[in-house]
């Protein structure tokens, strides 16, 4: 997930560049650059419910909060990457 987020950032960077006097003053890129950070948080997040999922005890509970957090996590991603995919298009057609 953490290299897809990346190659998307160094895309949006190549095309922010080509096209900067455009992308500066647009409301839409700048709320799609939200959601690109907030995904990028997600992913740190889901890291470190990952690592706390392999290093939980044999507790039940322990266990089932990690695994409540990682599908938290999931669902979050699936809705931000949706938003990122719904602004990206926004953003193309603003012109």
């Amino acid at each position: 997930m953490l290299r897809a987020i990346w190659t998307s950032v160094l895309s949006g960077v190549g095309l922010f560049l080509l096209h900067s006097e455009r992308y500066l003053t647009s409301g839409i890129f700048w709320i799609k650059m939200a959601l690109v950070i907030a995904l990028l948080a997600n992913g740190l997040i889901l890291q470190v419910a990952e690592r706390d999922a392999r290093e939980a005890p044999d507790d039940a509970t322990a266990s089932l909060d990690v695994w409540r957090r990682m599908r938290g996590s999931a669902f979050a991603s699936t809705a931000l990457w949706s938003l990122v995919a719904i602004f990206g298009v926004l953003v193309q057609g603003s012109r």
